[in-house]
């Protein structure tokens, strides 16, 4: 009978899921530019960090947000200029 070093298998499996992977990822990332499916991802990522900063900022209590220099009533005014700056700078 013969012993299997399992660590060599598993480290052998892992660099063909990896060549696996590397190799599909090629085709599907043109296919996506050509859909324009990376603007999809992007406005999705962006409306979340819009959400994550909305989020974070009203959690603050109004001595904070005078303390920053921020009113609470300009937090979504806010959170609207840094997603458009992120796309201005995507654009670019």
């Amino acid at each position: 009978m013969f012993a299997v070093n399992q660590d060599k298998v598993e480290k052998s499996v892992g660099h063909v899921l990896q060549d696996f992977g590397g190799t599909l990822l090629a085709p599907l990332t043109f296919i996506g530019h050509q859909l324009g499916l990376y603007s999809v991802v992007c406005w999705f990522q962006d409306e979340r960090r819009r959400s994550v900063l909305i989020d974070e900022l009203s959690r603050l209590d109004d001595y904070y947000l005078r303390d920053v220099g921020i009113d609470r009533s300009d937090i979504e005014e806010i959170a609207d200029a840094m997603v458009k700056r992120l796309r201005r700078s995507r654009a670019s």
